[in-house]
């Protein structure tokens, strides 16, 4: 498949855990949010990584969403495909 700069390429991740409630898809992407009650630093992280891959996937264009899913949570980042090198 070709694919022209700047056309929106897409990357899910997707896994099987306890997942992301409906109502709480946009807080995730909040600084220092942690879902589970029982999660602390030491354990569950500072709540940083989501907002700061968030910032990043815009800085560069793209958008990072929590999707919907039945099953565990539900990630994508879509990024505009950049224009390659050219050949030396």
């Amino acid at each position: 498949m070709c694919v022209e700069a700047g056309d929106p390429c897409a990357v899910v991740v997707a896994d099987t855990g306890p997942g992301v409630p409906d109502d709480e898809r946009d807080r995730v992407f909040g600084r220092l949010v942690r879902l589970q009650q029982a999660r602390d630093r030491d354990s569950g992280g500072a709540g940083l990584g989501l907002p700061l891959a968030r910032a990043l996937a815009r800085a560069h264009g793209g958008e990072l969403v929590a999707e919907p899913s039945t099953a565990g949570a539900r990630f994508r980042l879509t990024l505009p495909v950049a224009e390659a090198e050219a050949e030396a």
